[in-house]
């Protein structure tokens, strides 16, 4: 006995059907990994930007112990922790006067991949050794 011809048909609708599911899938999953990729991207940007940022953070606190106990200008520079390193600068701006300005880089071997920089004004510094925190006013 022998098959109607509309089987063969069927099939051959059935097998173009699975093509094109299949291409589609492909399309998909392509475009999610192209968008996975960029968020990936993204989300180590973000965390070099924080830690260069809190690197700064650093920079300030150390600047202010340093004012606490010199009373001249200074600058410190390259001061390795982690996975960067940060700078301070100290200007007299006359006075009981300071500004603070630090800088925290995120590094890559030798390459800079994110910087971040404070500047801080400080006035009334008190140029006593009276306890040992900052004061801040």
């Amino acid at each position: 006995m022998k098959r109607p011809k509309v089987l063969s048909t069927s099939r051959g609708q059935l097998l173009l059907f699975v093509l094109f599911l299949l291409l589609i899938t492909a399309i998909m999953a392509g475009g999610l990994s192209a968008v996975w990729e960029s968020g990936v991207q993204t989300t180590g940007l973000e965390r070099n930007t924080i830690l260069a940022f809190y690197l700064s953070q650093a920079g300030i606190e150390h600047a202010k112990i340093w004012v606490k106990y010199n009373s001249g200008t200074t600058t410190q520079s390259n001061i390795a922790l982690g996975q960067g390193r940060y700078s301070f600068t100290v200007a007299n701006l006359g006075g009981n006067s300071r500004r603070l300005t630090a800088t925290g880089e995120v590094l890559a071997g030798s390459e800079i991949i994110a910087k971040r920089q404070i500047r801080v004004d400080v006035d009334r510094v008190a140029l006593t050794q009276a306890s040992d925190t900052w004061q801040e006013i």
